[in-house]
């Protein structure tokens, strides 16, 4: 016990199962299970065995201590009730003790799509936080791939933070929230990239030009700033 049941060795495998098979006799015997909750063929269906040894392992926990406590009465019986109506479900969609013993079926087996995988795989979500000026200012993220093809994310504006004169006071509370001289802005980069970065414009207007944000913290990649 201690051990997930599938990490267990060939060597000890038969030893677990037989004390997995002990517990579970005690177990129908002590609880008064019947064959709608547990057949003779559990050990041949492996979300059963999984089921039951998760509880071995739970059962033998609450009493490890020796001491007397409220564990077994707060939470080792409700985890039966629960458990043997999770035992139940799973006799109830195989019929074993009504049709007698039924194989499980076929692994499922995924046929995953390989480029779409890594694409998730190898992204990168990263966050940065950007100061609110006095203007509008466009943002956007910038990533450069491998082969050095620079591609650039939606823009985000982001505007002066809003000033609005005091006339009433109400709802006085403590709580915490975002700084008012900046926002953070994220963006996900799909697939593996060189480098990530993010751009805003120079000024207010939509025809401004782009310059690079200087954030060590915020970009990926190699150091591309001048050093003294």
């Amino acid at each position: 016990m201690g051990i997930r049941w599938r990490e267990i060795s060939a060597e000890h495998k038969p030893a677990a199962w037989t004390a997995l098979r002990q517990w579970v006799d005690w177990f129908v015997r002590e609880y008064q299970l019947n064959t709608s909750q547990i057949t003779e063929c559990w050990f041949e269906h492996s979300d059963i065995v999984a089921e039951l040894y998760a509880g071995m392992c739970a059962e033998y926990k609450f009493w490890e201590e020796g001491t007397p406590g409220l564990g077994a009465m707060t939470t080792w019986h409700p985890h039966v009730q629960a458990m043997t109506a999770r035992l139940a479900a799973m006799v109830d969609k195989r019929q074993c003790h009504i049709t007698g013993h039924q194989d499980d079926p076929a692994d499922l087996a995924f046929t995953y799509n390989q480029d779409r995988w890594a694409r998730i795989r190898d992204g990168l979500t990263a966050t940065v936080e950007v100061p609110r000026e006095g203007i509008n200012r466009r943002w956007r993220p910038i990533a450069v791939a491998g082969g050095g093809e620079v591609i650039a994310g939606r823009e985000i504006l982001v505007g002066p933070a809003a000033a609005v004169e005091a006339d009433q006071i109400t709802g006085t509370t403590l709580l915490s929230g975002a700084a008012a001289e900046s926002v953070q802005l994220r963006h996900t980069t799909m697939g593996a990239a060189a480098e990530s970065y993010w751009e805003h414009t120079t000024g207010p207007g939509r025809q401004d030009g782009w310059t690079r944000h200087t954030d060590p913290e915020a970009e990926t990649g190699p150091d591309t700033t001048e050093q003294d």
